[in-house]
């Protein structure tokens, strides 16, 4: 099995209150190279996969700060432009600043680059802004190429867990993720291909579908054993 050095992470997406602090405490110590993604909507704020504001708000006071867990937000429909709206205060910005990384899962507008240079401006220094690659985004990809700390998901399935028929190619000198389709099962075949498609340049891996339980939840059994995958396929950093 060839390994690799390249994958910078694997983002787990859609931790909710079913799976307490300490599960995944434990899980990050045990896989140092995962990060925590947390769905944020404001219309479906405390059902599903997208947790409270409040549950939100505990989890970064449980886990965020120095030596804890990765973490990222993922703000969706209207809490983008709540997010995006720099001239007014937003809890969802003064929340979003205890993340590492902050991903904005919209359909860009003629105004959406300029925005995000603002919130990108605005936000932590640590911070990075992640936007979603697609055909309805591929002009927003364009117009922030030369954007610092601004990062690129390719999910050509937008958000809906679909492989694609091929991986694409990273966009030079910009730092980019994969997803659509990832699970335990998925990794072992779809892995080589995401690392043959980024070449010698580094990703990281995005799932969230393929690691809910029938209900909804998220299942710690399914993310351990992908996590596994991804750790298997993993060269030892000196």
């Amino acid at each position: 099995m060839r390994k690799t050095r390249l994958l910078r992470c694997c983002t787990l997406t859609g931790i909710d209150p079913a799976t307490g602090p300490g599960a995944l405490r434990d899980l990050a110590a045990e896989f140092p190279f995962v990060e925590f993604g947390v769905l944020y909507s404001v219309s479906q704020a405390g059902s599903g996969r997208y947790p409270a504001m409040d549950w939100i708000e505990r989890l970064v006071s449980d886990l965020g700060g120095p030596g804890g867990p990765a973490l990222a937000l993922h703000v969706c429909g209207k809490a983008v432009f709540q997010f995006l709206d720099v001239e007014r205060r937003s809890h969802v910005r003064e929340v979003a600043a205890h993340f590492g990384r902050v991903q904005l899962n919209l359909r860009a507008t003629v105004r959406t680059p300029g925005q995000i240079r603002e919130a990108l401006a605005l936000a932590p220094a640590h911070q990075r802004i992640i936007t979603q690659h697609n055909t309805c985004n591929a002009g927003l990809t364009t117009a922030l190429l030369d954007a610092d700390r601004h990062e690129v998901l390719f999910d050509a399935s937008g958000g809906l867990g679909r492989l694609p028929d091929a991986w694409p190619d990273p966009i030079t000198g910009k730092p980019c993720g994969y997803a659509g389709g990832l699970g335990p099962d998925t990794l072992p075949l779809e892995l080589p291909r995401i690392a043959a498609a980024a070449g010698g340049q580094p990703y990281w891996i995005d799932m969230e579908g393929r690691i809910r339980d029938a209900h909804d939840r998220f299942d710690l059994v399914a993310a351990r054993r992908a996590l596994a995958v991804v750790s298997a396929r993993l060269t030892p950093q000196p």
